[in-house]
C-alpha cells in the first residue's frame, strides 16, 4: 500500500488515517466472512473517476462556451452553477463516507464478538450478546439513514442541471437541433458523472493525498521525530488457542506471552492484507474469528477507538 510504508518507519497522522476512511477501496470477500475494508488499497476505479471529472469539464465547458455563448445565452449564472456543482457533488461525501465505513466495521465486530468466549467470564455472556446485537442493529440503521441522506443531497445536482437548461432554453427556444442535444446531454451527463465520480476524487486526490504529503514532509523534516511508526501490543481477549505467526509484509505478528495470553505485536498500521494473512494461518474457525475481531479493533484504535 503505497500511501503508508511501515518499512520506512513512517506512519500517517490520525487526521490522514481518518480521511482514509472516506476513500473508496477494493472490497474482496475473504474466507468464511466478509471483512469490511478499512486500511486497504484504494479501488482501481479511482482512475476512471478522475477521468470522469475531466470529462465533466470538457462536456460542460463545450456546452457553455462552444454552444451557449455562441447562441447569445447569458452564461454567468451557468458558470456559477458549474463551479458550485463541485461543492454539491462533494457535500454528500463529506463525513458520510467515513461514517458509513466506521459503522460497517463496528457492525462486523458486534456481529462476531459473541461467537467466542472472552478470557474474563465474569460478565454475563447473554448481556454481552444483547448489547452487541443492539449495537449491530443501531449501526445497520445508521448506515441506511446516512445512505438515504446521501441520495437526497444528490438532488441538488439534478436541480442545478435543470436550472442550467432553463437559462439556456430561455434564450434559445429550439429543442430539435444539434445545439439543444449537445447542451442537454452535457449538463445531464455532467450531473450523473458528478454523482458517480467527483466526491471520490476530491476525497482521495485533494483531501487525503494533500494531508499525507504534509505528514511525509513533517516526517522528513524532523528526521522521523514526528509521524514515526509506533510499536503496539494489543491483547486478543479470547480463550481460543491461536497460532503464533508473523505477516510476511511488515512487522505485524501474533505472539504468546508467558501467561499463555495472545497479543498482536504490531508496528505502525495493521493493513487489511496483513490482517487477512494472520487470520488465514489460524487452524480453527473460532480462532480466525478471534483474530479478525481483535484485528479490526486494533485498526479502529488507530482511528480514535471503537464503540464496542
Amino acid at each position: 500500500m503505497a500511501e503508508y510504508n511501515n518499512n520506512l518507519g513512517f506512519e500517517a497522522s490520525q487526521k490522514s488515517r481518518k480521511l482514509w476512511r472516506s476513500i473508496i477501496k477494493e472490497h474482496t470477500p475473504f474466507g468464511e466472512f466478509d471483512l469490511p475494508p478499512l486500511f486497504k488499497k484504494v479501488a482501481p476505479s479511482i482512475t476512471f473517476f478522475l477521468f470522469g471529472v475531466f470529462l465533466i469539464l470538457i462536456l460542460e465547458g463545450y456546452a457553455t462556451f462552444g454552444v451557449a455563448l455562441n447562441e447569445g445565452v447569458t452564461i454567468w449564472i451557468i458558470l456559477i452553477l458549474i463551479i458550485v456543482d463541485f461543492a454539491f457533488a462533494y457535500f454528500p461525501h463529506w463525513k458520510i463516507d467515513a461514517a458509513v465505513n466506521q459503522c460497517r466495521n463496528e457492525k462486523f465486530i458486534a456481529d462476531k464478538i459473541v461467537e467466542f468466549k472472552p478470557l474474563d467470564d465474569t460478565e454475563d455472556f447473554e448481556a454481552l450478546r444483547r448489547r452487541a446485537n443492539a449495537h449491530s442493529s443501531n449501526m445497520e440503521a445508521e448506515i441506511k439513514r446516512m445512505k438515504k441522506n446521501q441520495k437526497a443531497l444528490y438532488s441538488f445536482l439534478i436541480i442545478s442541471a435543470a436550472v442550467k437548461l432553463y437559462f439556456f432554453f430561455q434564450t434559445y427556444p429550439f429543442f430539435d437541433t444539434y445545439q439543444a442535444y449537445v447542451v442537454i446531454i452535457a449538463y445531464v451527463l455532467g450531473a450523473v458523472l458528478h454523482i458517480l465520480c467527483t466526491g471520490h476524487v476530491i476525497n482521495y486526490y485533494v483531501r487525503f493525498r494533500r494531508s499525507l504529503a504534509t505528514d511525509k514532509s513533517t516526517f522528513n523534516r524532523t528526521r522521523g521525530g514526528t509521524n514515526a511508526s509506533i510499536h503496539d501490543e494489543s491483547l486478543i481477549n479470547s480463550k481460543e488457542k491461536l497460532t503464533t505467526v508473523a505477516s510476511s509484509a511488515h512487522n505485524q505478528k501474533i505472539i504468546v506471552k508467558a501467561d499463555g495470553t495472545f497479543y498482536f505485536d504490531s508496528t505502525g498500521i495493521l493493513f487489511d492484507e496483513e490482517l487477512n494473512e494472520l487470520i488465514s494461518k489460524q487452524s480453527t474457525y473460532l480462532a480466525r474469528i478471534s483474530v479478525a475481531v481483535y484485528g479490526k479493533k486494533l485498526q479502529m484504535q488507530k482511528l480514535g477507538g471503537v464503540q464496542i
